[in-house]
């Protein structure tokens, strides 16, 4: 099938995640991309099929899912799971900052593999140049914005829940795939592999990974984490000194706040343990790009200012890697279901924060980062949508304490205690 790769290229809906890479959930469904949004209209999630049904990676990529996908976007027809990218987009303010898809096309792109697909999108002679492999949920914090798919801790808390519903909750507190073997023989094409979530490092396949890599002389393969830094080692490997034979890592470090913030959205997490590691990293590997990688959301939006603030002085933000990730499910976290009252509050506050940031010589890309926030957080929501969320947080939060053991929203978020006594008086 020939193709215009310059007019792929300049296409609003074209993504080349379905030729080049695979990224592998916990359960061992398969999807074009880590953000992919499959909630919408509540298509099927493992509609894209599952490493455990099959043993065949041109099988699972030549799916009639994944060949329909190619051939929209070979038709620059938009895709509903595709919206997060749609929206970054729309909301970005500075065109270096790429959204997952602009970020795929230009750095993964196969305009061979993409010349050589059939018709119907199938492709042969596959070559995965980025991977994401999600072995299992194994991990030692309970996010409040995630659950047991990603986080084994969260299985007790969960299933107290469910019970308390009247619904049984997990069946297993650990999920595992194992499909290393299927995947190792890309190594020879591999070019980059994004290690997320669960807790990476506790993978016994992510050590695996770096030591076939390291075997094969593949060390100019680029490795990518998300991790929350609870811990530097797996059993008795030093994970830092394995870090120091390759050429190229990146670590964004999962952290959305400091002190009770941090604390109560990432449950479990040590603040000072937490900073003590990420310094560790810092002072002992200097080629390692470490950066903050806050997920924002209702729950920290408003003590980010504080915390970009002390990162920027601590020398944290030393890397035009830093980004910003935002919370779209549940709804009832996500900016754009905040009151408008609020909102506008934090917009006057934000702009603040970005003559603080000028003055202290924060770098451009972390401005850029604010005003796409001040961005979310101008866009227009129904009001009865707003309402609905609102509706939602304060018996979740209270929920939450429960059953969780340890929290107290009220003292480690008063802000948002605020946010829900204040949007009570304005109601009335």
């Amino acid at each position: 099938m020939s193709q215009d790769i310059d007019k792929l290229k300049k296409s609003k809906h074209f993504c080349a995640a379905p030729w080049t890479h695979l990224h592998v959930l916990p359960t061992g469904a398969i999807q074009p991309c880590c953000i992919w949004d499959y909630s919408v209209h509540r298509r099927d999630p493992t509609r894209f099929g599952n490493v455990n049904d099959s043993n065949s990676i041109p099988d699972l990529m030549n799916s009639e899912e994944f060949k329909k996908l190619r051939a929209n976007f070979l038709n620059d027809i938009p895709e509903d799971g595709c919206s997060r990218c749609y929206d970054r987009e729309k909301t970005s303010q500075n065109p270096s900052q790429k959204s997952v898809r602009q970020w795929i096309n230009s750095d993964f792109l196969d305009e061979q593999m993409i010349a050589d697909t059939h018709q119907d999108g199938h492709i042969d002679n596959i070559r995965l140049k980025y991977l994401d492999i999600r072995f299992g949920n194994i991990c030692n914090l309970k996010c409040r914005m995630c659950g047991h798919g990603l986080s084994s801790t969260w299985y007790e808390e969960e299933k107290a829940l469910a019970e308390k519903n009247g619904k049984t909750g997990p069946e297993t507190k650990f999920i595992h795939v194992d499909c290393y073997d299927m995947v190792e023989p890309y190594f020879d094409f591999v070019e980059e592999i994004y290690f997320a979530g669960g807790e990476p490092i506790l993978y016994p396949e992510h050590i695996k990974i770096l030591e076939k890599l390291i075997a094969l002389g593949r060390t100019d393969v680029k490795l990518k984490y998300n991790s929350n830094l609870t811990t530097l080692k797996y059993k008795r490997t030093d994970i830092v000194e394995l870090w120091k034979q390759f050429k190229f890592v990146h670590i964004g470090a999962s952290i959305d706040g400091m002190g009770d913030t941090a604390e109560y959205i990432r449950t479990k997490l040590s603040w000072e343990g937490f900073k003590t590691n990420f310094n560790y990293v810092k002072d002992h590997a200097p080629h390692i790009m470490i950066t903050p990688s806050p997920t924002v959301g209702v729950l920290n939006v408003e003590t980010l200012i504080e915390f970009e603030q002390f990162a920027i002085l601590e020398g944290w933000y030393d890397s035009v890697s830093f980004g910003l990730n935002y919370i779209m499910s549940p709804d009832w976290l996500n900016l754009y279901n905040l009151p408008v009252w609020y909102r506008e509050e934090l917009i006057e506050k934000y702009k603040e924060h970005i003559q603080w940031c000028v003055d202290n010589g924060a770098m451009g890309y972390v401005v850029d980062k604010i005003y796409e926030l001040i961005n979310r957080l101008e866009q227009v929501t129904p009001q009865q949508d707003i309402d609905r969320c609102m509706n939602i947080l304060e018996p979740t939060l209270d929920r939450w304490d429960q059953t969780a053991g340890g929290l107290d929203w009220k003292r480690q978020l008063p802000h948002i205690h605020r946010l829900v006594e204040e949007n009570k008086k304005k109601k009335i």
